[in-house]
């Protein structure tokens, strides 16, 4: 009998141990759901590497103020332009990973940019948390609408047939749409001259005054002038027909299904945020794009609202634009100075 409570306290401290080691676990548990509710405990600053006023920043405003709706907390615009958006991206880049500093990023922070300029200070998919696409703009084609060509096959035979003959400008040397330029030049085997513009307004208003003879940029840049019979748009690099120029073919549906480009905007973050944070942003933003109020306002802004793309695609997809252009920029031998 005398042995029994020598072996009976170290079954009790056993079972002691047990229940601290269950008890701790069930705190931090705890912990981890309530740090996950806290956030955001302060004022979100959202950063745009644009200035104020520019498409960049109506996306960004439109976006912090849906996440705010949606989250019950203030969401910051800060804007930290220079470099062309490399600036106040890799000042993201460099932040603290706590979910207290986004940014409303582009296809030219994190496509063009990448593929353009080999000592960028940011790893374009690495220093990053990709949480979601926002929306894509379609690039397009457009000539005068008093320009021979009525059709994209026209406007190719004739570029085909007196190779360098057509100038064609841009919104600007290094853009989505100049690198889309020459894209449909390697890939359809024709040859036009690059007018870079400082904007896309100078660009069509050399278009208009018969300088150039084409432009591919944004269409949002120049649909207006489109639907009022000034310009004629030859073809759209979209999947599908825009809503806003429902006239307007696709390159894919006039036999060239590889002509798809779009500028581009996205939610992201420096590397490693938290999974939870993570997760309520990509709700987030999943809610506001389902909203017609949202959807509605991006369309007039010459986007496409897309949700199709949340935090485990999106790593990807900025990878492939980023392989894509580079390619683009090598083979075509684009420099800038």
């Amino acid at each position: 009998m005398s042995s029994a409570p020598a072996e009976g306290v170290p079954v009790r401290r056993r079972i002691a141990q047990l229940c601290a080691v269950l008890a701790g676990s069930a705190a931090l548990l705890v912990a981890g759901a309530s740090s996950a509710q806290s956030w955001p405990s302060k004022p979100v600053r959202v950063v745009v590497a644009f200035a104020a006023g520019g498409p960049a920043d109506i996306v960004a405003r439109l976006t912090a103020q849906s996440l705010e709706d949606a989250i019950g907390r203030p969401f910051l615009v800060e804007n930290r332009a220079g470099a062309g958006g490399m600036t106040g991206t890799d000042a993201v880049a460099r932040a603290t990973p706590d979910g207290y500093t986004l940014l409303v990023t582009s296809s030219a922070a994190h496509a063009a940019g990448p593929a353009l300029w080999p000592n960028i200070p940011y790893n374009a998919v690495t220093d990053f948390t990709h949480i979601a696409l926002i929306g894509r703009g379609p690039i397009g084609l457009m000539v005068n609408a008093g320009a021979p060509w009525k059709t994209f096959a026209e406007f190719l035979a004739a570029a085909r047939a007196r190779p360098g003959a057509i100038n064609y400008g841009s919104g600007g040397p290094g853009g989505l749409g100049h690198l889309t330029g020459e894209f449909m030049q390697a890939m359809l085997g024709f040859s036009m001259q690059h007018v870079p513009y400082k904007g896309s307004a100078p660009a069509q208003a050399d278009l208009l005054g018969g300088q150039i003879q084409a432009i591919s940029d944004v269409v949002s840049s120049h649909a207006a002038m489109v639907r009022a019979g000034k310009l004629r748009m030859l073809g759209v690099a979209a999947a599908t027909r825009l809503d806003s120029l429902p006239d307007v073919p696709t390159f894919a549906e006039q036999g060239h299904p590889q002509l798809v480009a779009s500028a581009w905007f996205a939610l992201t973050g420096p590397a490693k945020l938290p999974a939870d944070v993570v997760a309520t942003l990509a709700a987030a933003m999943q809610k506001a794009l389902a909203r017609p109020e949202t959807r509605n306002r991006l369309t007039e802004l010459g986007l496409t609202p897309d949700v199709s793309l949340g935090p485990k695609d999106m790593p990807a997809f900025v990878r492939s634009e980023v392989e894509r252009w580079t390619k683009v920029v090598r083979e075509r031998g684009i420099k800038l100075d």
